[in-house]
């Protein structure tokens, strides 16, 4: 009987640890989404798509315009619909995941 109460730990322990992954990785594609997004506007911006680099000697003007692309791009994305319910899935997870392991100790 003892054995079969570590392997149901073990169990759920592994299977916190999936759902956790699995929330993270969903959690990595949505910032994925709008790095690819917001570099391939600051690509456009630094007219690198026409082959003109001359812009690219201003680090200030450069940095200005990543931060005008990528700041709003991520503000939009993380207040979407769908992106509160990755990050809640992300934050419960996490949160489920440290409990169990508050109890295992």
């Amino acid at each position: 009987m003892r054995i079969q109460n570590h392997l149901d730990e073990y169990e759920k322990f592994i299977n916190h640890f999936f759902k956790l992954y699995q929330a993270s990785f969903n959690y990595q594609v949505l910032l994925n989404d709008i790095d690819i997004t917001a570099s391939w506007e600051v690509i456009e911006n630094l007219n690198l798509v026409d082959g003109n680099s001359k812009i690219l000697d201003d680090l200030p003007h450069i940095i200005e315009l990543i931060s005008n692309e990528f700041d709003p791009k991520l503000a939009e994305k993380s207040r979407s619909e769908d992106a509160v319910i990755i990050q809640g899935k992300l934050l419960n997870t996490a949160i489920a995941n440290w409990s169990h392991q508050q109890q295992l100790i």
